[in-house]
């Protein structure tokens, strides 16, 4: 009986211990991921120190969207970029139209910017 017993604490115990070692690993694989808001700034500081310059029109401005337009070895992107955690660095005389600076990626000149934490392409008139 005393074997029984035993063998019934040994599983519980067992059980209790994987679905804390479950628990543990699911919480260190959560701080481990990367979020999108900390993806969207590495993408934007590694642009910024990294990109190629060139010149751009800015098209629109609109509830923290730029978007603006340009043109890489005669293709022409047109992008945006969410601006609402970068506002306090935006000129509050901004105008939607006009000529803006753009740092784009070489490899995929599809991914640029107008503006990051570190680099303002936005000219004041």
């Amino acid at each position: 009986m005393l074997t029984g017993t035993i063998g019934l604490v040994s599983i519980a115990l067992a059980a209790v211990l994987l679905a804390l070692l479950a628990v543990l690993g699911y919480r260190f694989w959560q701080s481990s991921r990367i979020r999108p808001a900390e993806r969207e700034r590495r993408r934007r500081t590694l642009l910024a120190a990294n990109g190629k310059l060139s010149d751009a029109s800015l098209v629109d401005y609109r509830d923290g969207l730029l978007v603006y337009s340009y043109r890489v070895r005669g293709v022409e992107y047109t992008a945006s970029q969410d601006v609402t955690t970068l506002s306090p660095l935006i000129p509050t005389d901004l105008t939607a139209i006009g000529p803006v600076s753009v740092k784009y990626d070489s490899r995929n000149p599809a991914n640029s910017i107008v503006i990051s934490e570190t680099w303002i392409g936005l000219r004041k008139k």
